[in-house]
């Protein structure tokens, strides 16, 4: 036999790295287990973990109540080398989990990026405005948008029913030079938007 034995590439290729983000509208903390063993616990609605490291591979991820009682899983590939953000969203025991990753540009002198991703399951078609300049037309639930650079420094983040003038969210947030900023759009009826700001993610 000349079979020629090969190392087990896990061991060579870079890691990938996984977060969490609780998103469910109901308020209740939860709880995170990979292949069965419980990584995260009292996860609060609205809040995030910081990266859990991952040989590539398929993994289960189960999403508990806070006394580990499971009620949503999802199967996860980790791509070698990737940041994968997953938030977990939705509402009456239907769930959904949102995987948001993806590399950013290249920054560019006083520069941040932005990106919308459109978490509500009951939401209409959203337009997202800018400093009162249209940069996105029609998100829909599920949808994680182009990357969008801006200057860095505080700017005005409008989000409209599309087709009408109904103005769900209004506010302004800061962007730090070199930062990568997920603006996470969640709730049902009453719409938020939550910003999980990555400082030097894209230099």
């Amino acid at each position: 036999s000349n079979e020629v034995s090969v190392p087990d590439e896990n061991s060579v290729l870079p890691a990938s790295y996984v977060r969490f983000y609780n998103m469910v509208p109901n308020g209740n903390e939860i709880s995170i287990f990979i292949n069965d063993e419980k990584v995260f616990g009292n996860i609060m609605a609205g809040k995030g973990t910081d990266y859990y490291k991952l040989h590539p591979g398929i993994y289960s991820i189960k999403f508990a109540t806070s006394d580990n009682d499971p009620f949503y899983e999802y199967k996860f590939k980790a791509l070698s080398g990737m940041n994968s953000t997953l938030a977990l969203s939705g509402s009456e025991n239907v769930y959904t989990v949102s995987d948001i990753s993806g590399a950013a540009p290249t920054c560019f002198f006083n520069t941040a990026y932005v990106r919308f991703v459109q978490l509500s399951m009951t939401a209409p078609a959203m337009d997202i405005f800018i400093d009162g300049i249209p940069v996105i037309s029609g998100i829909l639930f599920g949808e994680v948008s182009a990357f969008i650079g801006v200057p860095n420094g505080v700017h005005n983040i409008k989000a409209v029913a599309s087709g009408t003038g109904i103005v769900y969210i209004n506010e302004k947030f800061k962007f730090p030079s070199d930062s990568v900023n997920d603006m996470l759009i969640s709730g049902s009826e009453n719409y938020t938007m939550s910003i999980i700001t990555d400082i030097n993610a894209c230099s």
